[in-house]
């Protein structure tokens, strides 16, 4: 006897509850197993190698749960994903397992890749209906985010150097603006640049700088302490340095999965330097370089940029204030 259309209806509702129960949980095993157990397997690379996975897995499994026998349409999968995803990101933020920053630079990763995999799943589903059950390719969501333990050993990952550099120009004597660049006293609030990377999406800000000796001791906010032991000193005209990491616990304050001190990414130098501009201004240059080595240097550079530029562009900022409120 068939159902009547509450029973069914109901039974429909079970059946699209369970489906999303068992992506969001797929997305925290995936999850977990990439953060928790690849680190010795993968070292620096296993945040790449989980954000890269982790969507196509997602499109694989929710092609395959939500549209089985290719009946809905590629937006009638996506846009369930898409709760989904924005739901398990919601999730990680909230037990502080995560960033504001791990999340959006995660983001153009979910918006290819998840679609790609949906796509290539419909196409896998049309050419192996035939000749396979259609749960013969649930395999791939096992396979998928193990493809990071082969193909680790087999890919060259390119290393570049990336510089940052941000200028400014001041009214005020290169004299006066140096004091004001070697040794920054506590940066107020008042006095900070609105930038995306600070204000939206809380990345750490410089709090003051000090020099003991030949190193640059710097403190920024969420507690994170670095140093700069400085290279090059000359008075009124540039002052250089490299990055020193002494207290990698404090690195923790970029974010769980971003460290500035690794094989994947490492702050190498920096330097300013002041020079006559137009006008009897002085024009204050703060340059940084980093060298990145992932699968995915060229999505990652634009990143470096936003958040290396609002930081130098914050910075430059302060000093202008300060230098031209004293030459005043």
């Amino acid at each position: 006897m068939d159902q009547d259309p509450p029973q069914a209806r109901a039974q429909s509702h079970r059946r699209i509850a369970l489906n999303y129960l068992l992506i969001i949980g797929y997305c925290c095993l995936v999850y977990g197993v990439g953060f928790f157990g690849y680190p010795q397997l993968l070292g620096d690379q296993v945040g790449i190698y989980v954000t890269l996975s982790i969507p196509f897995s997602i499109g694989i499994l929710g092609q395959l749960l939500l549209d089985p026998h290719r009946t809905r349409r590629v937006r009638d999968v996506l846009i369930p994903l898409l709760y989904v995803m924005l739901a398990v990101a919601l999730a990680l933020l909230l037990v502080q397992v995560e960033t504001l920053i791990c999340i959006a630079m995660a983001v153009p990763f979910f918006a290819v890749l998840t679609p790609a995999a949906v796509l290539l799943t419909r196409v896998a589903q049309a050419a192996l209906h035939r000749r396979f059950r259609v749960s013969t390719l649930y395999s791939l969501t096992i396979l998928v985010p193990l493809a990071p333990l082969f193909a680790t050993p087999l890919i060259s990952l390119p290393a570049e150097i990336v510089s940052v550099r941000e200028e400014v120009l001041i009214a005020a004597p290169a004299e006066t603006i140096w004091r004001h660049t070697v040794e920054i006293p506590r940066i107020s609030d008042k006095e900070r640049l609105w930038t995306i990377s600070h204000n939206l999406m809380r990345a750490p800000m410089a709090f003051d700088a000090r020099v003991k000796g030949t190193m640059r001791q710097l403190r920024w906010t969420k507690g994170v302490r670095f140093k700069e032991e400085i290279t090059e000193h000359y008075p009124n005209q540039r002052l250089a340095w490299r990055f020193v990491f002494h207290d990698k616990d404090s690195l923790r304050g970029f974010d769980l999965h971003v460290d500035p001190d690794s094989n994947t990414l490492k702050l190498l130098d920096g330097w300013y330097e002041l020079s006559s501009g137009p006008d009897g201004t002085t024009r204050l240059v703060l340059e940084s370089r980093y060298r990145l080595s992932t699968p995915v240097n060229w999505a990652l550079k634009p990143w470096g940029q936003l958040f290396l530029g609002d930081f130098q562009r914050s910075v430059l900022h302060v000093i202008k204030a300060r230098a031209e409120a004293g030459a005043g």
